[in-house]
């Protein structure tokens, strides 16, 4: 069984999330707030510090910055 988020020290990843925000021309506040959720849980993830987002979270953080998935997690 898998928890529905992990912890996973990925830089390339927590820098795919920086990019793809800024990208999109979003501030942290603003996707925290699209999300419903605190800024602060939008900066551990972006740092890798704590638990990464669940799987639905990626979706809806790809769909808001308008990449793919594949853009988010890998940076392709």
């Amino acid at each position: 069984i898998v928890n529905d988020y992990q912890t996973v020290e990925d830089p390339i990843f927590n820098e795919n999330l920086i990019k793809a925000r800024k990208k999109a021309g979003m501030t942290q506040v603003q996707v925290a707030e699209s999300l419903w959720i605190t800024q602060q849980t939008l900066q551990k993830w972006e740092k890798g510090k704590g638990s990464e987002p669940s799987v639905a979270r990626l979706v809806q953080m790809a769909e808001l910055y308008q990449v793919s998935l594949d853009e988010l997690i890998k940076g392709e």
